[in-house]
């Protein structure tokens, strides 16, 4: 008998917690119009709990809902950096190369996509996104060292050619992606630490660097696929599945272009898997690859409302009613759903509809659901110009 007592205690709790889970969306989505962005916070906020990296009464949702959206955004923010500073302690070392440890700064040349993402975290250098990430392209395609300088919470990147360390020329970037001089590095960090000093450490590791380029054969095939050119077969025979695996598996939109461009069935399945990382190349593969759904990309796709309403006209050519609380966040997209998806009155867009002002609640009213818009009347009759109010009325019998 406990233990059935036991057992409907914990289903009592579980239903208590998700109704908290609940109103934490309700009311944060209140305080910040991105429902989308506060679902996906919460969910932060559910992994930190369940991985302990976060504590006590920070554990309960309750106390962060009478906090409000904004100390709980932070709170997530400063934990999530927190848990990316633990992955770090865990990363390979055949992932990074370290030149340098002193003092409080430390200098990495990351090997793989992946480090660079975690030792540029927090900056807008285009080689540590995650998307349309140019890791690979600098370091594998052109063979350009990518230096990582890091100073407590600053961040600078020094960029410099494998095959021309002696020739003086490099360049240095600040965590705006911005590129400065030689000057202000300096500011940045004390004066042993200086670009020609780091490029010298470098020097011992070039062999082990270049080691990581890409085959001939390889840049061939990735120079034809970014020109949207057939590949010649004997460069695809030539090209291993590693090489595959490792460059072209790696980037949804290089896998869209090797599975058109190609023509070839290999490792499909892997190549699939990336493509289905990325909303928009989901949406263009479903429609000029498969011509039908893609199942396994619809969580990404889900999660953007663009991509949502294309999907859902272009492919299904219904309702995607996953992605449909993504595109109900944007007024936009919503009036869009409704007319090329739906073709008439969509109940649920129809608060976030007049979130978009005037001319969206008339256009949805007149063009698309043909009826009396009833709860968006007093803003009509507020911002519609008179020859507006005239057709709404006539159509509606109404008196804006």
């Amino acid at each position: 008998m406990s233990d059935i007592r036991k057992y409907i205690t914990i289903l009592e709790n579980a239903e208590i917690l998700d109704e908290s889970f609940k109103t934490a969306q309700e009311k944060f989505s209140v305080a910040h119009e991105d429902e989308h962005e506060v679902k996906e916070y919460i969910e932060q906020f559910k992994d930190l709990a369940k991985r302990n990296i976060i504590k006590g009464q920070d554990k309960d949702i309750g106390k962060w809902i009478k906090a409000g959206w904004d100390e709980f955004k932070v709170f997530i923010d400063k934990n999530a950096t927190i848990k990316s500073n633990r992955m770090k302690k865990n990363i390979s070392k055949k992932n990074v190369i370290e030149i340098y440890n002193k003092n409080g700064i430390k200098v990495v040349i990351p090997l793989t996509k992946s480090s660079s993402c975690l030792y540029g975290s927090n900056t807008k250098w285009c080689t540590a996104g995650k998307e349309d990430n140019k890791f690979n392209y600098y370091f594998k395609q052109n063979n350009v060292a990518l230096i990582y300088v890091l100073y407590g919470r600053m961040k600078m990147a020094i960029a410099v050619q494998l095959n021309d360390l002696d020739s003086g020329i490099y360049e240095i970037f600040d965590e705006e992606d911005t590129s400065v001089d030689r000057a202000d590095f300096m500011e940045f960090v004390d004066n042993n630490v200086t670009p020609e000093n780091l490029i010298a450490l470098v020097k011992p590791h070039k062999d082990e660097l270049l080691s990581y380029s890409l085959s001939d054969d390889l840049k061939n095939m990735i120079y034809s696929l970014n020109l949207k050119k057939p590949v010649d077969e004997h460069v695809i025979v030539n090209i291993t599945d590693e090489e595959i695996m490792d460059y072209i598996a790696t980037d949804a939109l290089l896998s869209y272009k090797f599975i058109v461009y190609t023509g070839s069935e290999r490792l499909r399945t892997e190549l699939e898997d990336s493509i289905a990382t990325n909303a928009r190349i989901s949406v263009q593969y479903a429609i000029h690859v498969l011509n039908g759904r893609f199942k396994k990309g619809e969580d990404s796709i889900s999660k953007d409302p663009r991509e949502s309403a294309a999907y859902a006209k272009s492919v299904i050519k219904g309702r995607f009613k996953k992605g449909e609380p993504a595109i109900l966040t944007i007024p936009h997209y919503a009036l869009f759903y409704a007319k090329d998806v739906i073709g008439g009155k969509f109940e649920e867009g129809e608060d976030i509809i007049i979130k978009g002002g005037a001319k969206y609640a008339y256009a949805y009213a007149t063009l698309i659901s043909k009826e009396r818009f009833e709860q968006a009347e007093d803003m009509l009759s507020r911002e519609l110009d008179d020859k507006s109010k005239q057709v709404y009325n006539k159509m509606f019998d109404a008196n804006l």
